[in-house]
């Protein structure tokens, strides 16, 4: 699916169809659109890492899982 996804991006009248998609999140960031805005920096920077700090003694430490965001 990734491939016919990246072949069909790569396609377009004038311009790509990504570079379109592209376009349209920029201006929906420059426009306020918080989720744009967080969609353009997670592709340019990645995603923030999350720091945990230690609570625990060396002889019970505190393990702690933590899991990412859904996706959607």
């Amino acid at each position: 699916m990734a491939e016919v996804l990246r072949e069909l991006l790569e396609q377009g009248e004038d311009k790509p169809a990504a570079r379109q998609i592209a376009e349209k999140a920029i201006a929906a960031a420059k426009g306020g659109d918080m989720r744009a805005i967080e969609f353009i920096f997670d592709r340019i920077d990645g995603k923030p890492k999350q720091s945990l700090k230690h609570e625990g003694d060396e002889d019970n430490p505190v393990w702690v899982t933590v899991k990412g965001p859904p996706d959607g």
